[in-house]
């Protein structure tokens, strides 16, 4: 979920509980790991 520094302060406060990273518990190394790897 994207969220856009245009958007105004009351609409931030208000889709934060809808985005996805407050759906579930999440652990470290989903929050600061990227998505995909690439071994060379």
């Amino acid at each position: 979920d994207e969220v856009l520094a245009k958007k105004s302060k009351d609409k931030l406060v208000s889709d934060l509980p809808c985005c996805r990273w407050f759906s579930r518990g999440w652990t470290l190394q989903e929050l600061i790991a990227p998505r995909e790897l690439v071994f060379y």
